[in-house]
């Protein structure tokens, strides 16, 4: 549960300043975007692990699921079309 909401949290914080970017004017900062996407995968890499995957066998299963989802790439026609 706390890897989960860790997560969550985390994930909030990317939307909060991407929010203050694109709608109150702030600056984007990459290097602050990059402590938290370091935060994001903390939380990945510990849920991961509780479920008894590595990082490697979540992104190979991820990748398999899109090149079926769409095998002649990605498109915004493919993504409004796709099946599930």
């Amino acid at each position: 549960m706390n890897f989960s909401m860790g997560l969550s949290g985390e994930s909030g914080e990317i939307t909060d300043h991407i929010k203050k970017v694109v709608f109150q004017g702030h600056d984007l900062d990459p290097e602050a975007m990059a402590y938290e996407l370091g935060d994001i995968m903390y939380y990945v890499a510990r849920f991961a692990d509780v479920l008894g995957y590595q990082l490697s066998d979540i992104t190979e299963m991820n990748q398999e699921k899109l090149f079926k989802r769409y095998p002649d790439g990605f498109s915004k026609e493919a993504s409004r079309n796709r099946k599930e």
